[in-house]
């Protein structure tokens, strides 16, 4: 209910008593003679026992009683007739205005002026109360939308909040029309309300878009319009206008209400320029992390490929130069820089598009049962010129089940780890991987080296786009995108991968996969693979 419907009853002396808004009302003045008579009964009864004066106190109670239930002039009323009702029955001549002493006269005149003076006295009082009642509703209101404007984000969900709200406090029906350039205003939310405006209405609104005035019902501006709009306008920018339609038998809003939905309007305004505001910051903040990323892609992709391109390009100059005496040996060992370079920039191209696809979710796993052991070894094949002769030693227990696994990316992930294990463990040492059941349905493989292992703080940033670690010359390495891809493909066979230092040195990294018993197709979201990495 609006807070200027019907006054809810008012508190007076721990009574509750409903404010009439009517007060000259025929109904009114019969009540405020029935309870007069009440009281000249009342006073009949106890004249014998008590003195005349307590009749003049039993009157006063009466026309207390009918101001605070019917207001001023029915009180006043019944004060003119508890003086009359006094004077014939209980001042002599009995049964007779005629009152013969004049102490008599003037005790009536003070009666009825203070039966008035209690009937404006208490009407105010009750009237205050009803004031400050409506003003604490109101201030609670306030309070509630900006409560709830604060807790929310996005000019859809804040319009609705603040267009509950205004129903609730001032009755009626509301929409909010926030300017769109593509549709001119979008409607929030679409109620039957903007669907009613007809010509001169939309005319109005787009008035108080322009104009900053407020227009439409009840103003110099479209009065006949079947809503009023108020504008929405943060600073010298508009923003949209707030409609709003009177409560059904009303014509027009008071200027209390009006000026409630002035506030709620402001209200409004603040917590949409605020959204607004706060986009421009996530958005800046993103095209500047944006740039960071595509920086740091540059610097560090254009060092990957430089690197193999510079020996492509030296050793096939070297094979063309006619001038040059090249043995069949050295033409051999130039053909193999050749070969070697052109595989290790693919590795890099690959990394890059499978970054892309990644994050624009294009990703898909079907997993199949493979056997761990077969997909290892495939891997290992691959990478019989990266390993340069360094001998892995695998543990891999005899009775493994199938693991449901993409064999094609788990092999990824298995090469990135071990040429990650290549680069920061140049010495030659011996690579380990093993792999071993957790309970029945989790799978462990864990790939060491023998290295200078992970700073502290190292474990989690390792799997981060582009960080890229020291060797043990303080040389950064790689491209900073092996282990993120890493973690997004062990993310989307439902796993995880960590990271940690072994004892005795070097790193080890431990991938935990579910054992599932059906194949299953998946698509990778990246946003949801590196938060699922992090579990």
């Amino acid at each position: 209910m609006g807070l200027n419907a019907s006054p809810a009853p008012v508190n007076f002396l721990g009574i509750e008593f409903q404010l009439r808004r009517r007060p000259h009302h025929l109904q009114a003045y019969i009540w405020a003679t029935l309870i007069s008579i009440v009281c000249l009964v009342l006073s009949w009864g106890l004249q014998r026992t008590f003195a005349l004066h307590n009749s003049f106190l039993l009157f006063l109670l009466g026309v207390s009683i009918v101001a605070v239930l019917y207001g001023t002039w029915p009180s006043i009323y019944a004060s003119c007739v508890s003086t009359a009702m006094l004077a014939y029955f209980f001042m002599p001549p009995i049964f007779s205005l005629a009152v013969s002493d004049i102490q008599h006269v003037f005790t009536l005149i003070v009666m009825a002026t203070i039966g008035i003076v209690i009937s404006g006295l208490t009407t105010q009082v009750l009237y205050q109360a009803e004031a400050a009642r409506q003003s604490a509703q109101r201030f609670e209101a306030f309070y509630r939308l900006s409560r709830d404007l604060a807790d929310m984000a996005g000019s859809e969900q804040l319009a609705r909040a603040a267009v509950k709200h205004i129903q609730d406090v001032v009755g009626g029906r509301a929409v909010v029309l926030l300017r769109d350039d593509k549709r001119g205003f979008r409607r929030i939310p679409p109620t039957p309300l903007a669907e009613a405006f007809r010509a001169r209405d939309w005319a109005a609104a787009e008035a108080a878009f322009e104009t900053g005035n407020i227009t439409g019902l009840g103003t110099h501006t479209s009065a006949h319009s079947v809503a009023i709009f108020l504008p929405l306008t943060a600073g010298e920018t508009p923003i949209g206008v707030l409609a709003a339609q009177p409560a059904e038998g009303l014509n027009q809003y008071s200027d209390d209400q009006r000026q409630i939905l002035a506030t709620l309007a402001g209200q409004l305004t603040g917590a949409l320029e605020r959204d607004r505001l706060t986009n421009e910051v996530v958005n800046a903040q993103t095209e500047a992390e944006s740039e960071r990323m595509s920086a740091a892609l540059l610097s560090s992709v254009s060092h990957d490929l430089r690197t193999p391109l510079a020996a492509i390009a030296g050793s096939s100059s070297s094979m063309l130069d006619e001038d040059a005496e090249i043995s069949p040996e050295q033409r051999r060992e130039l053909c193999q820089a050749i070969y070697e370079n052109a595989d290790r920039l693919s590795r890099i191209v690959e990394n890059l598009l499978n970054m892309t696809r990644l994050e624009s979710g294009k990703f898909r796993v079907v997993k199949q049962p493979h056997v761990l052991e077969e997909v290892i070894g495939s891997t290992l094949r691959q990478m019989r010129d990266e390993l340069c002769g360094r001998h892995v030693e695998t543990r891999i227990p005899a009775d493994l089940p199938l693991v449901p696994i993409d064999d094609v990316l788990f092999q990824q992930v298995l090469y990135n780890l071990f040429d990650n294990a290549v680069k920061y463990d140049p010495g030659g040492r011996v690579l380990e991987i093993s792999a071993r059941l957790i309970g029945a349905d989790r799978l462990e493989i864990e790939v060491g080296d023998r290295g200078r292992g992970l700073k502290l703080g190292e474990e989690e940033l390792v799997f981060e786009k582009f960080f890229r670690g020291t060797d043990t010359e303080g040389a950064a390495r790689g491209s900073g995108l092996g282990l993120t891809i890493c973690r997004a493909i062990v993310a989307a066979h439902g796993g995880r991968i960590t990271a940690g230092n072994r004892p005795g040195g070097g790193a080890i990294f431990r991938v935990v996969l579910p054992i599932a018993p059906s194949p299953q197709v998946v698509a990778v979201n990246s946003s949801h693979a590196r938060d699922e990495a992090r579990v």
